[in-house]
């Protein structure tokens, strides 16, 4: 989320569940002890900007699973030259750990 003098402008979302059983992790699309996994991405809302899914994906690396949403948001308002990428991760080991990382460039 993005707050400008106190105004909400945009939000943009990156929900899934995943799993692990401490042999493996899994997620979107798997299904594993009766456990299915899932991942969505894409904006809740935007003013004044727009909000453009670049790429939206997850995987199962070895015995770790990773989802990744990369976005563009740019200005809708002529002669603000607002522009910019976000990338966010997250990832889920065999063991349950999770982590998280959220680029801006």
């Amino acid at each position: 989320m993005f707050v400008h003098n106190g105004i909400r402008t945009w939000q943009a979302k990156h929900r899934g569940t995943a799993y692990s059983d401490y042999g493996t992790a899994w997620g979107a699309n798997q299904t594993k002890w009766g456990k299915k996994g899932s991942h969505t991405c894409g904006k809740s809302y935007a003013v004044l900007v727009t909000i453009s899914t670049i790429e939206c994906s997850d995987e199962t690396i070895g015995t770790s699973y990773q989802a990744y949403y990369q976005f563009e948001v740019s200005s809708l308002v002529k002669g603000v030259g607002l522009e910019f990428d976000v990338v966010a991760k997250w990832k889920l080991t065999k063991k349950g750990k999770v982590s998280t990382s959220v680029q801006q460039f």
